[in-house]
């Protein structure tokens, strides 16, 4: 058994990350659980190189696998937190320009975009699409049209990222007939 099998079989999560972007982070806890100076992939594959390695090998790669795990997961929260801090502010700095500038520029847009959106799909009920333009273009560009105006509507009014969030936690909570 190489020592990559090892890996994988006592640390599955570690041993996936050896070949890809976590490699890094997988190669240092695997070193640390076995206690080697060095954090390298020669290093580990000198450790383990013979059988299927010592029942403590086992065992602390099981363990460096479970930390590198909440690591892992650590990371991926961080990640979430840092990228809702950074849309959080930059809707914030939107509404600070929107109030120091007292521009109008973005109602007066949305109002545009929203007698375009009703006037052009109102004439597309009532006359149906044009026969000199396919489908298909007329349906992209009322799409790109509706797109600009729920943005300059969310602009105005806000989104329900609040709302969205809501709807997740209570999908992952528990039903009421399983109390």
């Amino acid at each position: 058994m190489s020592w990559r099998d090892l890996i994988s079989k006592a640390a599955p999560l570690a041993g996936a990350a050896l070949g890809g972007p976590l490699a890094g982070m997988a190669v240092s806890a695997i070193a640390d659980a076995l206690g080697l100076p060095e954090r390298t992939e020669a290093a580990i594959a000198a450790a383990v190189s013979v059988g299927d390695g010592t029942p403590e090998q086992v065992q602390a790669l099981r363990q460096a696998d479970y930390a590198f795990a909440l690591r892992r997961q650590e990371l991926e929260a961080n990640y979430a937190i840092d990228l809702a801090r950074i849309d959080a502010a930059d809707r914030a700095g939107a509404r600070l320009r929107q109030q120091a500038t007292s521009d109008n520029t973005p109602r007066n847009l949305t109002y545009l975009l929203t007698l375009m959106v009703f006037a052009i799909d109102g004439w597309v009920i009532v006359n149906g699409y044009p026969h000199a333009i396919p489908g298909e273009i007329v349906g992209r560009i009322l799409g790109a049209l509706e797109g600009a105006w729920l943005m300059a509507l969310a602009f105005n009014f806000g989104t329900t990222r609040g709302s969205y969030r809501k709807t997740e936690l209570l999908a992952q909570a528990p039903s009421i007939e399983s109390r």
